[in-house]
């Protein structure tokens, strides 16, 4: 994949307001990382399925990998680059080669962002 055409926010304060809000999510990210499996088990038949062990040693590493790189991105005020949307790609082939199908794989992305965005103030 070429590099990612993200860039930095536009408009007045909304870059800084993007990296505190990355940067309560870096703070919090052990209670994001279990409130998002807990969801992806509860709402998806596929993580349902799985195992503990495959949860704990499978799909919360990489669901920890994919937001902190995401979210280190923003906090440094950099754009999205090349390397963390590989983190993406990474965590989708991992979850095809568990059997998770694609529309799955979208859900759980909507989960993930359903769940950053209950994070409390």
């Amino acid at each position: 994949m070429t590099e990612a055409n993200v860039r930095p926010l536009a408009g007045r304060g909304s870059s800084a307001t993007a990296r505190a809000v990355a940067a309560r999510v870096l703070t919090d990210l052990d209670a994001l990382v279990a409130s998002i499996g807990e969801a992806l088990r509860d709402e998806i038949p596929e993580y349902a399925a799985m195992t503990s062990a495959q949860m704990t040693e499978d799909v919360l590493p990489v669901t920890r990998r994919v937001v902190t790189s995401f979210f280190d991105a923003v906090v440094s005020g950099q754009p999205v680059g090349a390397r963390v949307v590989r983190s993406f790609e990474e965590s989708g082939r991992a979850r095809l080669e568990m059997g998770v199908p694609l529309e799955s794989m979208l859900h759980a992305y909507r989960i993930a962002l359903q769940q950053g965005q209950a994070l409390p103030p």
